[in-house]
Order: C-alpha cells, then structure tokens, then sequence
C-alpha cells in the first residue's frame, strides 16, 4: 500500500481506494495545541489546529488541496498549469512553489486588487516562481486570458480551480477533520463544542464539515466569510458539500447534509484588506500565542472568533483552525531549488 493510500480518508471511505489520485506533499498531522493565554484573555478555553505548519517548506491549508490536484495533473500527463487568482493571492504562491518543486511550468494569471504589506510579498513572489505571470485589470477577463494561454501552451496544460476549490480538492479537507477525529480519540484534545476557520471559496469549511461529521464528533463548524459574497455564500458551501459528498459515497445521503454554520460581519473594508478587528486578533494572536495571523484570512477569521465567543454562542472547548502558513520567505526561491536538487 503507498504513503497516500494510508490515508484516513481511504480508511472511512474504501470506494476511493484505487479511483482518486493522491500525491502526499504534506506533513501530517499538524498538531493541536492548548491556547492558555488566549483562553484566559477571551474568557473560553480555545485550542488551535496548526495547519500553518502542513509543510517546512511552505505551509497554510493549500497544501491539502494540492496533494489531490497535483496527483490529477499528474494522472492527466500535465506537466504545464495554468493557475489565477488576485494580486498577492496565497493559492496562486502555494501553486507556483509546488511547481518549482516539481519541475512543472506554472502559468499565473493574476488580476489587480490593492495590495498590503503581505499581499505585495506573496505577488512578488509569484512572479518570480512562476514561468510567466500575466497582470490583467480586472477578474471578468480571466476567462478570456486563461482561454488564451491554454491555447498557445497546447493539450499538456492543465487549468486548475480558483482558490483550488473543487469536489477533488475539497477531500483533503474532509481527510482533515477526520485528522482532527483521531486526535480527539488519541486525547491530543478534547471535543470542540465549536471549530472555527476563515470561510474564502468554500473548500477547506465544505471539507471540515463533511470530516468531522464523518468521523463521529458532534463539533460545529463555523466558516467566517472574508470573501466577497458572491463566492462565500451559503449556497456555494452546499452545493460543495453535496458535490464532494457524493464522490465519497452517493448512497449515503447524510454526509450531504453535514452542517456548516457561514458567520459574516468581518469582511470590510473588503477581500484582501486588512481591518481594525482583524489587526487587533492579529497582535493578540502575535502577543499571546506567537502565532503569525495574515490580514486577508485568519485575522478576520480569529477577530469573528472572538465575537462569536464573547457572545456565549460558541459553547467550549472552542477550536481555531489556523489556515495560514508559517514558513520563511526571505530566502524562499533559494531553498526551492536547493530542496529539488536534494541539498536541503
């Protein structure tokens, strides 16, 4: 049996064996520790699932994702990807390191939005990882440009989702919470009453809501939207998780009805800028727990955390599930090409 085939997901759900593709990239599971300082500050007792520590090299919750759409580029013989997303997009970076990795050509096409502090890191970046980056004014063009480039890059190129969010990816994240179920039975923590994590284009709740339910906690998930409604909606969550629902099992109609609670009210002053409550979690996270929070996502994610448990809603334990990736940048491209060549 391979490294991927050991996976919990094919343990739950031993219909997938054989028929999705899995490439391992991450380093499973993260751990979960107790948030003491939080805790008392807050006045609940809060956990946090380190997903910001799924790779050395670059971590965040896009790397479970792109474990199973890396293995269907690769079944396809796609060695060239096409990938869009805004300015400073972390799907966009997470995508133009595997490729470096991998020795595969990624395409970025990038369109304009303004740009903070990390963002225009995260956009340099790409730029120089990837094979070639396209700016274009606005999102209504993607279609037209990545229409273009598929193209002129010919049959081995290979389009990938936005925010790498399909019915395929969205299982690294139902693989996550039955992750999160096995370390509750292992006593690394106890059952969260309520798990909240940033709510962006719906694969990493869709996910967690199917995982947790499919591995036997009674756990609410709780997605805090930071994306503009018309891709962070209840509808688009639902119709995810009856999608990913039934490529785990169409004769179980239960797992469509995971639940998933969308919570708003922390998006302005809009996607991928920074917010007074969002800077306020942001330091608070920094200042108690050492945890490193960026201003698009986990931010406004922790500050809709806070809300939610000083309104008495969110019952305890209360489980933080920090998507946002932990590693180094400085040197990054330096350590790409030292860790392909095997000197890392």
């Amino acid at each position: 049996m391979t490294i991927a085939e050991r996976r919990l997901l094919f343990e739950r759900f031993e219909g997938l064996r054989g028929r999705v593709p899995w490439c391992p990239l991450a380093t499973l599971p993260t751990p979960v520790t107790e948030a003491k300082s939080l805790s008392s500050e807050l006045g609940a007792p809060i956990w946090i699932k380190h997903d910001e520590a799924t790779s050395p090299v670059y971590g965040g919750n896009k790397l479970r994702k792109l474990e199973l759409l890396v293995a269907e580029a690769d079944a396809l013989g796609a060695h060239r990807w096409i990938v869009y997303g805004p300015l400073g997009s972390n799907w966009v970076l997470a995508t133009c390191i595997l490729g470096r990795l991998r020795g595969r050509e990624v395409h970025a096409i990038l369109f304009r939005r303004p740009l903070h502090e990390q963002s225009r890191r995260s956009f340099s970046l790409s730029s120089e990882l990837a094979t070639e980056a396209h700016v274009i004014a606005h999102p209504v063009l993607v279609p037209w440009k990545v229409l273009q480039v598929k193209r002129r890059l010919g049959p081995n190129a290979h389009v990938l989702p936005p925010g790498g969010t399909s019915a395929l990816s969205t299982l690294g994240y139902v693989e996550a919470g039955l992750e999160l179920a096995e370390q509750v039975r292992s006593g690394d923590l106890p059952e969260p009453a309520s798990i909240v994590v940033a709510h962006g284009t719906g694969g990493t709740v869709a996910g967690l809501a199917i995982g947790v339910a499919a591995g036997g906690l009674s756990s609410r998930v709780l997605g805090v939207r930071v994306a503009d409604r018309i891709v962070a909606n209840r509808w688009v969550a639902r119709r995810l998780i009856r999608s990913t629902a039934r490529l785990l099992d169409p004769s179980d109609p239960a797992l469509q009805r995971a639940p998933l609670e969308l919570i708003g009210g922390e998006l302005a002053p809009g996607y991928g800028r920074p917010s007074i409550s969002g800077e306020r979690a942001q330091e608070l996270a920094r200042r108690l727990e050492g945890l490193r929070l960026d201003a698009t996502y986990t931010a406004k994610a922790l500050a809709g955390a806070a809300k939610i448990i000083q309104s008495g809603s969110a019952g305890a334990p209360f489980l933080f599930w920090n998507t946002y990736q932990s590693q180094r940048l400085d040197d990054l491209p330096a350590r790409l090409d030292a860790a392909r060549s095997g000197k890392a």
